[in-house]
């Protein structure tokens, strides 16, 4: 007979555990945004040249790269805030009924 709670507690642990890893991945790359941001980028192949000003497009490009990072921070936290309790509270679960 199939215990079905200690299935959907399982379950529920490893979507956590796999939420953690991609989450992490996300953090890293978020952090590394924020630390050595792209380069603005100028399309080479323009159809019609365009006087651009090169100072100013590099500071949007860095303000952008700048608030993407901490946006993406911000979502890497709410994201462990969330599931690190949800995976606790499952394995907890999942670990007395193994015991019973």
């Amino acid at each position: 007979m199939t215990d079905w709670r200690s299935l959907y507690l399982y379950l529920v642990c490893l979507i956590c555990i796999v939420t953690i890893i991609f989450t992490t991945f996300s953090l890293v790359d978020n952090i590394l945004r924020l630390v050595y941001p792209s380069p603005a980028y100028i399309d080479p192949y323009i159809a019609e040249p365009v006087k651009v000003n090169i100072d100013l497009l590099k500071e949007q490009q860095s303000q952008t790269e700048f608030r993407n990072g901490i946006t993406g921070l911000i979502g890497n936290i709410t994201a462990y805030v969330l599931v690190i309790p949800l995976f606790i509270f499952h394995w907890r679960n999942a670990n007395k009924k193994a015991v019973n």
